[in-house]
Order: C-alpha cells, then structure tokens, then sequence
C-alpha cells in the first residue's frame, strides 16, 4: 500500500494540477450509463471508500447517496479502467455530500481534496491496484499552506545537511536558491490573491533569531549566501512597493472598459490604497526587516540608501492616502443616495454633493489637486450618463409616446445641464470654504477636462429633443382643418404632408442603433435628413398658412386658424414666411375695437332713449351689465389670443396704438358699468327696507277681495341679485344680499298666500246667499284670520310660515267643502231630471182628456221605474265603492285615465287638475252625485208635507250619504297615487324636453348641458370649450 504523507501531493505538481483553471462542476457522462452492480461489488472502488472516510471525514450515508448516481459510478470506473482519466479528485460539498471530478475539474468550493493518481499504468488491476495508485491530500486553502508546506517541510527536508551529504555544494546552492525563488513567488501569489502587498522574508533569516547570525572582522556576515538572499529580495521588495507607490486612481479611467468606472471606483480605490500601504508599512517596520536593514547599513550595501528612500516615500504615500480616504469617505452616503433615487430625482442631490466637493478640496491636503478633482468629477458625470442611459432605455426611446419621450429626454437634459450650472456656481465661490488667512487654491483647470464625455452626450440629447420637438409640431398636422373657399384644397396639401412626415418619422423609429452612442455615426446621418426634410414641410407649410390667412374672413377665424397651427407658427421659417401679415391682423384686431366702439354708443344712445335691447328674460341692471361684459369678453379675448402669438411684433409703433386704443375701450366700458350699477344701488337699501315693512295683504274696498302685498320692486331686486350673481359681480349691496338671502322663504310666502287668497276670492265671488248662511261662521273665522296679515304682520318679520300655513288649510277646508256641497247638488239635480219629466197618467195625442184605460198599468210601470231606479242608484253607489276598494281582491281598472306627452309636458286625459273643468274627480263626483239626485225628478203625491219630490228622503239616508262619501275619497286618493306616479318620470324629463341634438352639441363642446341660467346669461356669445372627460361620459351612461 501507498504511503501517503500529510498536506502533500506524492507527484510534484499535482497541487498545480488541482487548481488549475478548468470548467467548473463535475464532468458529464459519455457512454451509456453502467449498472450500479459494478461499481458496487468492485474492490478497487471499497478502497477508494476507505481512503475517502479517512481523510475526508465521510459518512456512510453520503457516501452510499454518492455512489448510487450512475454519473459518479462512471467516472470511477472511466478513472480505474480507461487510459484517458489519469486523475481522480474527490471533495465535498455543501452539507458534506461527495462529489467526484477529473483534471479538468475545478471544485466550486474551498474544501479538502482526495487527488488519486496512477503510478506508471494505464488501467488499474483490480489484483494490483494498491501499489499502482498514489494518494494525495491537498487542503481547501492552498495559497495559505503552500508557503508553510515549502519552508516547514520542503526545505527542511531538502536544506538539512544529512539529507545531501553526497551533493557537490553547487547543486546544494542551487536547490536552495531555487526553493528561495520559489517560496518568494508563492508569498508575492499570495498576497495578490489576498488583495495587498506581502514581502517574502529569507529563509534562513526567518529560521534564525538575529544573535545566531556570526559577523565576521569587517562587518560582513560570515554567510555570504544570506547577504545575496538580502540583497536579491530587497530589489523584488523595491519594484513591489515602486508598483503600489505608481498606482493611479485613473488608470480605471484611461482603459477601454464599458461602462466608465464611477466615483465609487475612486473612492475604492484610496481605500485599498491606504490598507495596502499600511500592510506595506507596517512589514518594513517589523523587527526582522529592521534586522535586514541593519545588516545591509553594517556592509555599507548600495541598495541601503536606495531602500531607506523607498520606506520614507512609503510613509509620505501612507499619510497622504489616509488623509484622502478619510475626505472622501462622506462621499459614500451620497453616492449611495445617487445611485439609489430614480434618475428624476437626482437633480436635487447635486447641490448637496458639490457642497461636499467643495469642503474636500479646501480641507483635504493631499486631495486639493486639480487632476484628481477633474478625475472625480468625471467619474459623476459618467454615473450620472449612466443613469440616464438606463433611464431613456435608448433602443426603446423613439419607440415610446411622443409625450413621454420628450419627457425623459428633457428630463436628463436638465439634470446634466443642473451638474454644469452647479460646477461652475461653486467654482466662482470656493474662496468661501476657505478659513480666513488660508492659501486659497481655486479651480483652474478647464471645464472641458470634467464634460468631455458629458458634452458629446448632452448634444446628443439635444439633438434628440430637437427631433422630438418637430415630430410633436409636424404630428399636429392630422388635427389641423381649413375652411373658407379654399379650405379643401389647402386641406388635401396638408393631409398629404402629414402622411409624408407619418412615413419618415416611422423610418426614425425603426431604427436599431443606439441614438446615445457618440462614438457612431450612423444617428446624426439621419439626424442631418431629417431637418433637412423638417426645412422642406416648413417652406411648405408657411406657403399653405399664408393662403389660409389669405381667404380668412374676419378676425375671429383668422386667430382660430393661428391657434389650430399653433406652435408651428414658432418655428423659425414659417415665422419668417408669415410675418408680413402680423400687420394684417393688427389691423384687423384695430377694426374690431372701432366695431365694437359703435355698438357701445349705439347701445348706450339706445339706453338713453328707453329702448335699450336687453337679453332674453333679463331685468334692466343686469340686462346692460351682460352686453357690456359681452364686449368687454370680445375684446378682452380676441386681445388676448393676440398676447399668445410668440413672434408678434408687439413693440411697434402700430401695435402700440392698437392696443392703447384697446384699452380706452375697455375703460369706456368700466365706466358704464359703474355709472349702471350707481344708478341702480342708490336708494336700494331704502327700498328694500320701505317695501318689506308693508302688510302681507291688501283689501279691496269695493268687491271685498284680498291680494298679496308683495311690492314688485322688490321682486325686480331679487332678479337683479339673481343674474349679477351669475356674470359674478361682487360688488352688490348688503341690503339686497341680505333680501336675496331669504328668496326661498320669501317664495314660499308669497305662493301659499296667493292660493289662500285665490280660494278665498272665489268662494266670496260665487257663494250664493242661501249658502252663505250655512257657512256664515265659518266665513267669518277665516276673515278673522285674515286680519293680522291686513293690519299687523309683515314681509320682514320671521317665521310667519305657521301662521300662513293655518290661513292656507283654514280658508282651504272652507272653500272645498262648500264648492264640493254645490257640485253635489247641481249632480243631484241631473240625475232625477228624467223622473221628473215623466208622468204617472198620461192624456191621449191631441187632446185634454186622461187616459184612465191602463192607468193602473201606468202606475205600475212607473212604479217598477222608480223602484228600479232606486236599485240602480244603489247598485251603482255599491258597484263605484267596490271597484274603488285598494284592498279588495281582483281589482280590475274601473276608469281610464292617460298620461300624454303633448307639447314637451306631461299631460293627464281626462286631466286630474281640480283648477280645470272636466277633470277626472268632478266625472267621479259627477256620476255620483247624479245617482243621487234621481229621486228629485220625482214630484210627491202627498202634497200635504210641503216637498215637492223625494229627495230630501235620498239625502236623508246615512248609508247611502255615506257610499257616496267613500267613493269620493277613493277618487281622491287614486288621483294622489297617479300624480306621485308622474313624479317618477322628473328626472327623465330631459329626455323630451331638450333636443337630442343641441344636447349632445353641448355636452361635446362644455363637458355638460347648460342650465337655463347659463343659456339666458350667455345667449348672444359662446362659452369657453370645455370637453367632456371620461367621468362625465359614465355620469350620461348609467
């Protein structure tokens, strides 16, 4: 069996085998997969168990895992029995689990390896196979232990006398300077693989303490080996440390890497910087080093000085990168905040970071010099183009909305331009982060330096933005209409360069190359052809605008034709094209002032005369205020939509007059307002207060009727308050506030009273003397009542709604009753007119004489006719009071009554007003009353009672009184119920009321439908457009 030593590879090499570069993880199988009973019952794989449990800490059970993978099986195998596989690794892994691998393995993990070799063979035997292999351990850190292994083992053995007693001392020497050369590279490895510098000490030097070192008379060591190991290691010391002393932070920055490196890669820099020169500084401090430079000062050595120079500029250099890193660090925070805000936000942590620049450069002293603050600030520039590189998502950018497109580009615009703004504002104020009496250092270094690369960038997106800004002018193309004589002409040119800059603009945005990339020429080639193709559409588009202008008629359709083309009037040739008609309509907007002037004086001549022109349903004051405001809003805007035209010539003598005369105008306007509005407020608050003191009623001395005492004047108040309020005149008296305040209240008043007096004046118009007898207490109850409002109570008193409500339902009760008695009557009296009419014994045709033959047959039938108009009448009150039941089962309509949409109002057939005649409640009450009254029209027999018919019998039956009674609150109460009905139907009242076709016109153009305030008020001029939203869409389309 193999001896195996501890930490050693028995093939010189195989340590550099196991770590070489190969692909990670375990090699694939290439044959098909063998059967797991091979693997299994072979001895050559136990002992690669055994070996496996000893020197990896393995565990049955992951061992057992491990070999039940077919893969694994077949590498053990290819190893054992092919001549391709000379090299087995075996190693854990996370968990402890065994993985196997090959030469060109590299396990993925800092673990302990098992390295099986074949000695000398081929295949292995499965007799023979423990001499033909050899074992090997190599440990998971093998650049720590290496240099261990070397001077502890390797050179103990091969530097031991005894070992080489027989070696000429050349081959001796040569073996020891080669282990020197070797364990030297082994620490240098090790220290760049750890990220700092290490300097390899002599071996000799490290075996012995410095008193068993034997000098010689002149000083020497007696050694001379050891001062040639001194000497040789000092130059690799000096080029090592000369390596990190010439290290520069910009080197990152002059390589060809993409992306540029960002401040962070300066910051890290000076931090690995400092810890590197201190490990540096704080080796060449160590005692043995001093021993070296001991040694090389007694023999006078010529790397002494040399050396000793070295140390100093290592101190210097130490200073001067800790100084520097701690400066920088503050840095860390805002960096970290750079790179975590979104890129719209970062503009407002530059002013913060210059601030820091600022105190870093007159703080620091070894940082206060101007390539590595250009080094710096290059590296912001570069992250903050990065940033916006990712934010504009360059392949995406001329494929995203025009809207947004514009706005990342700008957005990055600003912030570039924000980090310039800012470099030069504290360059021309760092004098104020100095202390008083400190040497001010100024930044004056060029700019170019620090926005080399941020220039180039910044013009690209300018460029970009230009593109943008066209595409969002020539995009406007497809919205723009013409009219006049030759608007359709005009309009087809138009069309057709819409379609050529549609074609042309998508070619832009097909595009594949990165529009960002300065260093390609392949966007500014289509840059370049599409201004140029942006020249054309201008010259041709001014020429269409010019025709346009042309054939406008008035002023008012010309500037609707500027504000249709809109920002294009601003680009530079169309502007040049179109110039020369800015006097044009100067002289226009001059025309429209002295139009309007005439229609001032016409109207004000007109107001002078007592027939001024007011609007629709206007009173007098706010009448002339709205065609004031309708001039004031004619000039006002027309003036306005004038101010918006960029490149008018405003500071012309021409426009200067025009717009003077403007405002003479406009004050000739204020002060016919005000002279309207003074007239109208003196005296108002004397009105108000005189009129609301009179009495609720006044009383007609001659026909003893009453009317409400609600004084016009004040009604005009109230209409006046009501339209100033709408043209929003802020100016009106407290006192007709104060009445328009209470114009609710004040309706309620006013309308109860007027149906009050209405009832009153018709009962005491129609009454008859005989009936008034009847109801002459309650007659008199209800004057009383009306008293207080004829003598005491007034408008400016409160809460007069309880007495107003006890007159109405008193004078109400009165008034019903007694027109309800008279309707009976007059019923009663129909319905037996054909009894009455009709005699018992009649005489015969042509002459005087009874015919007494058949009188007893007479009587008889007139007997069975009155007795069978008796049935009927009751059959007729008990049928009506059925049929009139709510409750009752089965109900069936007993009566019609149809609910017509005549003339944009809902109307009732017969109507179901009791104001009106023929209503449905007096045919109710009507055909009631007739059945009742049939027993009039028959005369008594017994003169002797003093009544002429039976009528007074009829009326003297409670059941029959009562029926009738019933069946006149049914009627009654389904005449309630159909009107609560109609109501139903009021908030769809638009739907027949409005025309279909003016209310879509108005919701298209106001987002509404306009109130009958609003389309009196603004009757004579349009509203501003507001078009509807898609909240008001839902609000129409339930």
């Amino acid at each position: 069996m193999a001896e195996t030593p501890p930490n050693l590879a028995s093939k010189p090499g195989a340590p550099a085998a196991v770590g070489s570069s190969g692909s990670a993880g375990i090699r694939g199988a290439q044959e098909p997969l063998l059967k797991v009973g091979i693997a299994l019952s072979d001895e050559r794989v136990d002992f690669l168990r055994e070996q496996a449990f000893c020197v990896l800490r393995l565990k049955t059970d992951k061992w057992n895992r491990f070999i039940g993978a077919e893969e694994n099986q077949k590498i053990l195998l290819d190893f054992l029995d092919h001549i391709w596989s000379d090299r087995l690794l075996l190693f854990t892994g996370p968990g402890g689990t065994l993985h196997a691998g090959d030469a060109q393995t590299s396990p993925p993990w800092k673990s302990k390896l098992l390295c099986v070799l074949k000695r000398g063979v081929k295949r292995v035997n499965r007799h023979a196979f423990k001499s033909q292999l050899r074992l090997g351990e190599v440990t998971g850190y093998p650049m720590e232990h290496l240099p261990v292994v070397i001077s502890e083992v390797i050179l103990c053995v091969l530097s031991n006398g005894l070992n080489h007693e027989e070696w000429p001392r050349v081959v001796s020497d040569d073996i020891h300077r080669h282990l020197e050369g070797l364990r030297s590279r082994v620490v240098t490895l090790r220290g760049q693989a750890e990220g700092r510098t290490l300097l390899p000490l002599p071996l000799c030097l490290e075996r012995e303490q410095p008193q068993d070192i034997a000098y010689g008379l002149d000083g020497w060591p007696l050694d001379r080996g050891l001062l040639y190991s001194i000497e040789t290691l000092v130059v690799q010391w000096s080029g090592q440390i000369w390596t990190i002393l010439r290290k520069d932070s910009s080197a990152a920055l002059r390589s060809a890497d993409h992306p540029p490196p960002g401040p962070m890669v300066e910051l890290q820099f000076w931090a690995t910087q400092r810890e590197n020169l201190l490990g540096i500084q704080e080796q060449i401090q160590s005692p043995k080093v001093e021993q070296i430079m001991e040694i090389l000062r007694s023999v006078k050595s010529s790397y002494y000085s040399s050396f000793n120079a070295i140390c100093l500029k290592v101190h210097q250099a130490v200073l001067e990168a800790e100084d520097i890193d701690l400066y920088l660090r503050p840095l860390r925070r805002l960096i970290s905040g750079l790179e975590e805000k979104a890129f719209p936000q970062v503009e407002s942590l530059l002013a913060p970071l210059f601030h820091t620049l600022c105190l870093v450069w007159s703080r620091s002293q070894h940082y206060c010099r101007p390539q590595r603050m250009v080094l710096l600030l290059q590296e912001f520039c570069n992250m903050l183009i990065e940033k916006a590189v990712v934010y504009l998502i360059p392949e995406e950018l001329f494929k995203m909305e025009l809207e947004e497109g514009v706005e990342r580009v700008q957005t990055a615009i600003s912030a570039l331009q924000s980090f310039k703004r800012l470099f030069h504002a504290h360059r021309q104020r760092i004098s104020q982060y100095y202390q008083p009496g400190q040497a001010v250092k100024l930044w004056d270094f060029p700019a170019s330096l620090v926005f080399q690369r941020t220039d180039r960038v910044l013009d690209r997106l300018l460029k970009i933005e230009e593109l943008f800004a066209c595409a969002l002018d020539f995009l406007k193309l497809e919205r723009v209409e013409l009219g006049g004589s030759r608007g359709k002409l005009l309009g087809e040119m138009v069309f057709t360069m819409n379609e050529e800059f549609h074609d042309r603009w998508r070619a832009l945005r097909e595009s594949k190359y990165d529009p960002l990339d300065y260093t390609k020429e392949d966007f500014l080639k289509n840059y370049r052809r599409f201004m140029e193709q942006s020249k054309d559409f201008d010259q041709r588009l001014g020429t269409v605008l010019n025709l346009a202008f042309q054939h406008s008629k008035g002023l008012e359709s010309t500037l609707k034709l500027l504000q249709i083309f809109g920002t294009l009037l601003e680009r530079p040739r169309i502007h040049q094209l179109f110039s020369p008609n800015y006097s044009v309509l100067l002289a226009m907007f001059n025309q429209e002032i002295d139009h309007c002037q005439i229609i001032l004086d016409r109207h004000r001549k007109m107001l002078k005369d007592g027939c001024a022109a007011l609007g629709k349903n206007l009173p007098e004051v706010a009448g002339n205020l709205k065609r004031s405001q309708e001039l004031r809003g004619c000039v006002l805007s027309n003036r306005s939509n004038l101010n918006q035209l960029a490149h008018l010539p405003l500071g012309s003598v021409e426009a200067q007059d025009v717009f003077r005369k403007c405002e003479r105008l406009l004050e000739v306007l204020d002060h016919h307002d005000e002279e309207l509005f003074s007239e109208w407020t003196q005296g108002l608050e004397e009105v108000c207060h005189t009129h609301l003191q009179e009495h609720l009623l006044t009383l007609d001395p001659d026909t003893g009727l009453f009317r409400v005492n609600f004084n016009p004047a004040l009604t005009s108040v109230l209409r006046e308050v009501k339209y100033l309020s709408m043209l929003k005149n802020h100016n009106i008296p407290k006192a007709a506030l104060h009445l328009y305040s209470k114009r609710e209240t004040l309706y309620m008043y006013t309308q109860t009273l007027a149906m009050a007096t209405q009832w009153y004046n018709r009962l005491r118009s129609t009454i008859l003397p005989v009936e008034l007898g009847l109801v002459k207490e309650e007659m008199d109850r209800t004057r009383q009542q009306l008293n207080p409002a004829l003598r005491e109570l007034t408008w400016a008193q409160d809460d007069l709604w309880d007495y107003i409500q006890t007159t109405r339902d008193l004078v109400k009760g009165v008034s019903s009753r007694v027109h309800e008695s008279k309707s009976n009557v007059e019923d009663i009296q129909a319905l037996m007119a054909k009894v009455s009419h009709q005699a018992f014994i009649t005489r015969k045709k042509g002459s005087t004489l009874l015919i007494l033959v058949d009188i007893e047959e007479s009587v008889a039938r007139q007997r069975t006719l009155i007795t069978g108009m008796g049935e009927e009448i009751h059959k007729l009150v008990q049928y009506f009071l059925e049929n009139t039941d709510a409750a009752a089962p089965g109900l069936v309509p007993l009566f019609e009554v149809q609910l017509v949409l005549n003339a944009n109002e809902m109307t009732f057939a017969p109507s179901l007003d009791l104001s009106q005649r023929g209503n449905f409640y007096d045919v109710v009450d009507k055909m009631v009353a007739n059945i009742a009254k049939m027993a009039s029209f028959i005369p008594r027999v017994a003169g002797h009672k003093g009544l002429e018919n039976y009528q007074s019998d009829i009326d003297e039956m409670p059941d029959l009184v009562e029926l009738c009674h019933v069946l006149r609150s049914r009627a009654r109460a389904a005449i309630a119920k159909v009107k609560e009905y109609q109501g139903s139907f009021a908030s769809y009242r638009y739907l027949w009321t409005d025309d279909r076709s003016e209310f879509m016109r108005q919701f298209l153009l106001y987002g509404h439908v306009l109130s009958t305030e609003e389309a009196e008020l603004y009757a004579d001029y349009e509203l501003k457009r507001n078009p509807p939203t898609l909240d008001n869409f839902k609000e129409q389309v339930p």
